[in-house]
């Protein structure tokens, strides 16, 4: 019999199934989780009705043909049962977005298909609500106008944002590697190595050209930074516990948007006690259905505090997520270069 696991999400469970279902008998898969058999069976149930595993029916041909992976049930799954944002929001996110997030992003950080995003994009061009860039004079590209991620650089504050998430690491007395999203310039990750050349880092980047310009500052510079071409949850998931010192997560970007990979660092304490987890971001742009902020802004209404519903909801979400584990030391308004709110929240690993 093989170890019980102790804890296991349920898509890990149902990866288990879907990896050996042939092998071993449902009250084996069970045992294993140290779950009821019904629960198992439940499971596999559901995996069949989704294709993600044959039944007893099904022919080799008719498995070739209907079977998909579990990420792409989850997928459609979610998508079947998620209320999305009205044409109305998305043209307002777009515009507000445009020029510093791609399409891709921006239908991420709502929550819909980017064909969605793309057609609303080429409706707003032609409304003349929006300039296309093909539309402009051809020339030469900067490449420091070709990231995407990067045009709110210099932001009112971001400096003094970006000092707060300097001094977390550098007087922590945690050393060692710092998950991050560097800026094209390697901003942060310069002024932490000026203070304590013992750090090095993993610094994550979607955009090719700005990771191109990204290994330019790191070659030419020789930082200890090893550059990764994708997201920052490919780092993420899949990580085990204390593999971080400190975590950067200068994401943004909305919290729905990154919700679920900040659930999975702090559940699976990804940074070594006494480390910290910085986040950075947007104010605006809460589409998600929830409205994870504004619900938790009114759970804990308090007529005495005469903040906005938004900082409100901020503080409230932090400390349901935090749990005993984590302290909260700093939540710090800034703008960006846009003048969009900003917010740094800093997160310290206490046991």
């Amino acid at each position: 019999m093989r170890d019980v696991v102790s804890v296991s999400t349920s898509k890990e469970i149902n990866q288990f199934i879907v990896d050996n279902h042939k092998e071993m008998s449902q009250q084996e898969i069970a045992d294993h989780f140290g779950v009821t058999c019904k629960s198992i069976n439940c499971r596999v149930s559901r995996l069949r009705k989704k294709n993600v595993i044959p039944s007893h029916k099904a022919t080799d041909k008719d498995i070739s043909k209907s079977l998909v992976s579990l990420d792409k049930a989850y997928d459609y799954s979610k998508g079947r049962n998620k209320k999305e944002p009205t044409k109305e929001e998305i043209q307002k996110y777009i515009l507000e977005n445009y020029k510093k997030y791609t399409n891709e992003k921006i239908a991420e950080d709502l929550g819909v298909p980017i064909r969605k995003v793309a057609g609303n994009v080429v409706g707003l061009i032609r409304k003349g609500l929006l300039v296309s860039d093909n539309s402009k004079p051809k020339k030469k590209a900067k490449l420091s106008d070709t990231g995407n991620t990067y045009s709110n650089a210099n932001g009112e504050n971001k400096q003094k944002a970006r000092e707060r998430m300097e001094v977390s690491v550098t007087t922590s007395g945690v050393t060692g590697t710092v998950l991050t999203l560097p800026h094209i310039e390697c901003k942060i990750e310069k002024m932490i190595l000026a203070k304590d050349s013992s750090f090095n880092f993993i610094g994550c980047e979607i955009d090719k050209p700005t990771f191109k310009a990204m290994n330019k500052t790191i070659k030419k510079e020789n930082l200890p930074i090893e550059s990764h071409l994708g997201m920052i949850s490919d780092k993420i998931y899949g990580a085990d516990s204390n593999t971080y010192a400190h975590m950067i997560l200068d994401y943004c970007g909305s919290i729905v948007s990154f919700d679920k990979e900040l659930r999975y660092t702090i559940q699976n304490n990804l940074v070594k006690v006494g480390g910290t987890i910085s986040v950075t971001f947007n104010k605006r742009g809460h589409y998600n259905p929830d409205n994870i902020i504004k619900n938790l802004a009114n759970t804990v209404k308090n007529y005495e505090d005469l903040r906005g519903e938004m900082d409100r909801g901020i503080e409230a979400y932090f400390h349901k997520l935090v749990g005993f584990d984590y302290t909260i030391t700093e939540i710090f308004n800034y703008k960006d270069k846009g003048k969009s709110p900003m917010v740094l929240v800093r997160i310290k690993r206490v046991q």
